[in-house]
């Protein structure tokens, strides 16, 4: 088996082609090293390009820690050939991506088509007041940024780093993916949540600060109590004191005036019931004040925490169906574009007459053909196709 690796080349244009689109006789050369390669396919062994000859100690094609010294230092090959094949990619096919909501772990799909677009590698630009490269970016024809396409390889791009939208995509992802398909379907690596989520997350955070605030008045509420309490306590205690006082004064009185005294005993007793009576009385308004404020804040909670639980539990019941119709939307439309693209492909794949597959023919309305030694055969320079046998 060939230790060389799914690595792309250069065309005579300097333009990057997928191993998938390589052809035998093609004029290649290494994107690192600019050296020439060669094409290799066989019944058993899968397509890839190598070196003629010893390609100057190059390694690009069977070595996949390499570093691309001449484009920064530190870049593998592996992320090199990823950013190039996913350029192709974005230019010539409909890609499809795929991200998981770590929350509710429902699947979102972005189809992203190629038409009027470019797609620039190692974009740069103004984020945070920072300039910022991007491994490939899509734009428009006006030059607008639409989608920013990080590939990693060992270490994946800060969630804050980028602007929205921006995907993170694996290298061996790309490398792995047949460039041919005419749709191309990727996983993001990025760790986020969907639109639902985030409602849901700003919803409980809604809910916190109500219940913080809550708290908060209930403290103070239950502060004024404590201080009334402590008002009174002290009011019944400075009573108590003076009482305590004056009986000690009436004792004495008593003591020397016995017969003078008794009178004014029983209107001093009578005196410091009333003063215990209406010090309890105070007490008992107190408390009954204290228990329905309590029981009317315990009421205004329970009936904002309902309220609170039926929204959630609407809001969740929506997301829930709206998910599933998209959902079962997207697998429709994937199922209908996978069924044309077989067909197309079993059409493209049938041969002529002639004996030459119809992918292979040339179709061009002014053709450039050149007379191929090797099979004495047609070659058209335009669309790189044979001539079909059948035409004389």
């Amino acid at each position: 088996m060939s230790s060389h690796l799914k690595r792309g080349a250069n065309d005579i244009l300097n333009t990057f082609v997928p191993v998938a689109f390589g052809k035998r006789g093609g004029k290649y050369t290494c994107p690192i090293c600019k050296n020439p390669v060669s094409f290799a396919k066989g019944e058993i062994i899968l397509p890839y390009f190598k070196h003629t000859g010893t390609g100057g100690g190059c390694s690009f094609y069977n070595n996949e820690q390499i570093g691309n010294d001449r484009d920064g230092g530190g870049e593998s090959a592996c992320h090199y050939n990823a950013k190039y094949q996913l350029k192709y990619m974005l230019e010539n096919n409909n890609l499809n991506i795929t991200h998981k909501c770590k929350m509710c772990n429902v699947l979102n799909e972005t189809v992203i088509n190629n038409k009027e677009t470019t797609v620039i590698i190692e974009y740069v630009m103004l984020y945070n007041d920072f300039n910022i490269k991007a491994d490939v970016a899509l734009l428009n024809n006006n030059n607008e940024l639409l989608y920013i396409f990080e590939v990693f390889y060992t270490h994946k791009t800060n969630e804050n780093d980028r602007p929205e939208p921006w995907f993170e995509l694996s290298a061996e992802d790309i490398n792995n993916m047949d460039a041919s398909n005419r749709c191309c379907l990727l996983n993001c690596y990025r760790e986020y949540n969907c639109g639902e989520c985030n409602k849901l997350i700003e919803l409980n955070k809604l809910k916190q600060t109500l219940r913080n605030k809550q708290l908060i008045e209930e403290k103070k509420q239950q502060a004024e109590i404590d201080r009334i309490a402590r008002e009174t306590q002290a009011e019944i205690d400075r009573i108590a004191r003076e009482t305590m006082i004056y009986n000690m004064y009436i004792d004495n009185i008593k003591y020397k005036h016995k017969n003078v005294i008794s009178e004014i005993n029983f209107k001093e007793i009578m005196k410091q019931k009333e003063i215990v009576r209406i010090a309890r009385e105070k007490q008992e308004e107190i408390d009954r004040i204290a228990r329905e404020k309590q029981e009317e804040i315990d009421r205004i909670a329970r009936e904002k925490q309902e309220e609170i639980y039926r929204i959630a539990r609407e809001k969740q019941e929506k997301k829930n169906r709206i998910a599933r119709e998209k959902q079962e939307e997207i697998y429709r439309i994937a199922r209908e574009e996978q069924e044309e693209f077989d067909r197309i492909d079993i059409e493209k794949n049938t041969e002529c007459n002639c004996g030459i597959k119809k992918r292979y023919i040339c179709g061009c309305d002014r053709p450039n053909f050149e007379l191929v030694k090797i099979n004495n055969q047609l070659w058209c320079k335009q669309c790189n196709c044979w001539k079909c046998r059948c035409l004389k």
